[in-house]
């Protein structure tokens, strides 16, 4: 038998080999069976901006417009929400609000939107924008 066909029968067996374990592996195994009423669990909904109500205690507003946070520095006393609305022109810039310890944070929120947070502890709470670098602000719980 020439050398090439000894190399086209290995190559030949060789591949028999590899589907024959391929299609060993792929056989299943019995398993318990699911109730016909269980489903595949759906996906998680996109987070929105928390929806603005009429925060217990006294209030601050912190507007966002021209990438900025206006005022970007807040003093205000223990128990005070503080609500960031965006009054962008542009009506699908989006904005958000993160702690820079990433303790809370905002999902992206639109012209008209708001987000909210009251603020309970005394202490200083840096927060910036993650999509526009140099946005940034802080509240002053004292």
């Amino acid at each position: 038998m020439p050398a090439w066909t000894r190399a086209r029968a290995l190559i030949l067996i060789l591949a028999l080999a590899s589907v024959t374990a391929g299609a060993l592996n792929a056989q299943e195994t019995p398993g318990p069976e699911l109730p016909a009423t269980q489903s595949e669990p759906e996906p998680l909904p996109e987070p929105s901006p928390t929806p603005v109500t009429e925060p217990e205690g006294p209030s601050v507003s912190v507007r966002l417009r021209s990438n900025r946070f206006m005022p970007a520095i807040v003093r205000i006393a223990p128990g005070t929400t503080v609500i960031w609305t965006s009054e962008e022109p542009e009506p699908d810039l989006e904005h958000n609000v993160i702690a820079r310890d990433y303790r809370w944070a905002s999902s992206n929120f639109v012209a008209g939107e708001s987000y909210q947070r009251r603020f309970t502890l005394p202490g200083e709470y840096r927060y910036f924008c993650d999509l526009h670098g140099g946005m940034a602000g802080r509240v002053t719980v004292e």
